[in-house]
């Protein structure tokens, strides 16, 4: 039986989504799911975390955008979407909830949101992408 595909997304900086991850990665559930990490924000993607990926052989890509400009990010994470076809997606970086939404509709695949950050502390645009998530994600 093939494995299911699960794209996973994350900060590119430093936050705690790598922290709630890569345990998870080196968990059972890295084993028994094919895992592929797509990283996305503002900051360039932690030399850490790139290492630690090379060192595991497991795979992952970078998304840098610009402060509030999303339509060649969303471009680019729905290429890679198209390229891998997950068959679940785990969104830790709210951003990206409406491309892989928008996927999940056309295929058999689940979005699952998880929320990492105090809602008194998001600007006007993260706090409605967090709203979308939790009002459309599985």
């Amino acid at each position: 039986m093939e494995r299911l595909k699960v794209l996973h997304v994350l900060y590119s900086g430093l936050g705690g989504h790598g922290n709630v991850v890569f345990p998870l990665l080196e968990s059972d559930f890295g084993e028994r799911f094919e895992n592929q990490l797509v990283f996305f924000g503002i900051e360039p993607l932690l030399p850490a975390y790139r290492q630690n990926f090379i060192e595991k052989g497991i795979n992952f890509q970078s998304i840098l955008k610009k402060p509030r400009k999303y339509l060649r990010a969303f471009s680019k994470f729905r290429e890679i979407l198209a390229e891998y076809q997950p068959n679940r997606i785990i969104i830790h970086s709210n951003e990206l909830v409406i491309p892989s939404v928008r996927y999940s509709k056309t295929t058999d695949c689940k979005v699952f949101y998880v929320e990492h950050e105090n809602n008194d502390t998001k600007g006007l645009s993260l706090r409605y992408f967090t709203k979308y998530a939790l009002t459309r994600a599985d």
